[in-house]
């Protein structure tokens, strides 16, 4: 797990462009990524996908959720209990 902080939301982004599909990850891994709100979700989704052409198999949602789903190891999506 790899965590940045940045009060300037392009410098997190590039961070997350340039490691959420590094070559040396599975392709079919699960990527999590923790955001504030829902309107900053919708713009990741869209960048993600503009920028780098695939945004399959990235669960993006609240921090608390996420990280509940990643501790207990749970195949339900942090996705469904945040809409």
């Amino acid at each position: 797990m790899k965590i940045f902080f940045s009060h300037k939301v392009e410098y997190l982004y590039e961070e997350l462009a340039k490691n959420l599909f590094h070559a040396e990850s599975h392709p079919f891994a699960r990527r999590y990524v923790a955001v504030p709100s829902p309107a900053l979700k919708s713009w990741l989704h869209v960048s993600l996908a503009k920028d780098l052409g695939i945004a399959a198999g990235l669960h993006i949602g609240y921090a608390d959720p996420i990280l509940q789903t990643i501790a207990t190891g749970s195949k339900k999506s942090a996705l469904l209990t945040t809409q």
